[in-house]
């Protein structure tokens, strides 16, 4: 599997290097990271009743790896594509009944629950301007995102399962911001990134962050680049009035974590 991440990485620089070269006026980035996203939250029925995700769920951390391609056009807004999926699994024993209203399963006091979140289809798609100025370019678009995938349950001591469908589009604003000090004139540049993505709509909302602070290292001055940075970035996903059959459950839901990122600019 990392041989063929690593091929799959030589081609795309291949790839990106002639196609920079072939369409002059065109910016072309790309890059992976591999972040650690830790989720907690909580889950409320319509009958009131709040449980918190970790005690509940005992969901654990997901290490999936995250790509994107971002596009810049003359004139036209800059493209970007992300793709950033979520999986969690957890086993936990709970102590009180639930019923959430997502499933045709009730789980009774003191069983085990099995769960899994499988968001791996969720991509983002930007449209953005960015306005280059001596060490910042701020960046202002839109965007929307794209979720699809299931939430699974299963009662082991009842020996029941069920499953939810997730399918949407949120449509979101973009604001960002680049600032890039030189380190070493003419080889390398320190520069740092700030990116917000939300949206608020019937009580709802979505709000992503995302921190990342990365050396820049210059191929060819003028034509490249390829660059390696840490960063941390936040998901914040709130959800009411969810049709559910018997019940509308309020999810309120955070993800935290770090990762690294290795990219190239041409």
């Amino acid at each position: 599997m990392k041989i063929k991440k690593l091929v799959l990485i030589l081609v795309s620089v291949i790839g990106i290097n002639y196609l920079s070269y072939g369409l002059g006026g065109i910016d072309l980035r790309a890059g992976i990271f591999s972040p650690k996203m830790n989720v907690d939250g909580t889950i409320i029925t319509d009958k009131g009743k709040k449980y918190d995700i970790q005690d509940t769920l005992d969901l654990d951390a997901f290490k999936k790896q995250n790509w994107f391609i971002d596009i810049g056009l003359p004139l036209l807004p800059n493209i970007r594509l992300e793709h950033q999926p979520i999986y969690h699994e957890g086993e936990n024993q709970v102590e009180v009944p639930i019923d959430i209203g997502w499933f045709d399963i009730k789980i009774k006091a003191y069983d085990k629950v099995k769960t899994k979140v499988d968001l791996q289809k969720n991509y983002d798609l930007i449209a953005y301007y960015d306005f280059k100025l001596p060490y910042l370019t701020p960046k202002i678009g839109a965007a929307i995102k794209y979720v699809e995938g299931d939430l699974y349950a299963e009662a082991k001591k009842l020996k029941q399962k069920d499953h939810a469908r997730i399918k949407t589009f949120l449509p979101m604003v973009f604001l960002g911001a680049e600032a890039a000090v030189p380190v070493i004139p003419l080889i390398a540049e320190l520069a740092g990134e700030f990116e917000i993505k939300g949206i608020s709509y019937d009580n709802s909302y979505y709000l992503g962050t995302k921190w990342l602070l990365k050396l820049r290292i210059l191929l060819l001055q003028g034509i490249g680049a390829v660059y390696v940075g840490t960063g941390y970035q936040t998901w914040d996903l709130v959800l009411k009035n969810l049709p559910s059959g018997k019940a509308n459950p309020q999810v309120d839901l955070h993800w935290r974590g770090t990762f690294m990122e290795f990219g190239l600019e041409f």
